[in-house]
């Protein structure tokens, strides 16, 4: 299946070109800055009740991402980033505050998370993910960066990321390709106005030629905390999840830029919006 019809249409933010209305210019606004261009998608496209408008579409969009990030909120630290925790805590307090309390927040993954958003799955489940956008729905990735160590065959987690998902099924040049997932990345610097889509290839990971399968390690070793998106990490709640098999997580390939000192960006998890219901509430 082909979904593009939101990818010319989904604002985009850049983390860093917030007008000079993100704190810490922008440092650790990954996370507030994809979630706000699925909010403003939807403020922008029938639910205008959703954001606060003030009168300008970008000041209207960084003002979002200001207030998503702060501490009433997403409680966003400039080394830290913000987690799923609180990525999810934030974004469902934030809902009720605009009168959208009914709306359905899931969760798919292996970091931490609060109860109420979880699905059971620990490795995202691209249908899943590709379902969860299409129409009154938003899906934030987020994604970890990750080195492979032979010795080991694992791979390392050294840092992590949040990116839109603005469309799916067809390469830049048309093709279709169940594989192609257009992101948008919020540590890009902009040079022009409006979306900058990005295509990656969600590649699952398989046992290596010699039938070993693979790990994902996420022990204590992971003290870094990576520069340019400030992610944390953390474990799956109540489980010692020093280690997991990479088989069936999906590594991204194409024009995502990873972070420094990684090689690989693979799929920790993904956060859907659904706004299916309570369409007649929305004006005020």
């Amino acid at each position: 299946m082909v979904y593009t019809s939101k990818v010319e249409r989904m604002p985009d933010l850049g983390q860093h070109n917030g007008m000079g209305l993100l704190p810490y210019d922008g440092r650790g606004y990954c996370a507030a800055a994809a979630v706000s261009n699925g909010i403003m998608w939807f403020f922008l496209n029938g639910y205008p009740a959703i954001a606060e408008d003030h009168g300008q579409e970008d000041i209207t969009h960084a003002r979002l991402a200001a207030l998503l990030g702060s501490g009433r909120y997403m409680k966003v630290d400039p080394r830290k980033g913000a987690s799923p925790t609180y990525v999810m805590i934030g974004l469902k307090k934030y809902l009720e505050d605009r009168g959208f309390g009914w709306a359905t927040i899931q969760y798919q993954g292996w970091r931490k998370h609060p109860k109420a958003f979880h699905t059971g799955v620990i490795q995202p489940d691209l249908d899943w993910i590709k379902k969860g956008l299409t129409g009154p729905g938003a899906v934030w990735l987020n994604v970890g960066w990750y080195n492979f160590d032979r010795t080991s065959s694992s791979y390392i987690r050294v840092g992590g990321h949040w990116v839109t998902l603005a469309g799916y099924g067809e390469d830049r040049e048309g093709t279709p390709d169940p594989e192609v997932l257009i992101i948008l990345d919020p540590a890009l610097r902009r040079a022009v106005r409006g979306p900058v889509p990005i295509y990656v290839k969600a590649k699952q990971i398989e046992a290596l030629p010699t039938g070993i399968k693979p790990a994902i390690s996420i022990g204590r070793s992971l003290g870094y905390i990576d520069k340019m998106t400030g992610a944390n990490d953390e474990t799956i709640e109540g489980e010692d999840a020093s280690s997991m098999t990479a088989v069936g997580f999906y590594k991204l390939i194409g024009e995502l830029k990873t972070a420094n000192r990684a090689d690989f960006a693979l799929i920790d998890g993904a956060v859907v919006l659904r706004l299916d219901q309570g369409r007649r509430r929305l004006r005020r």
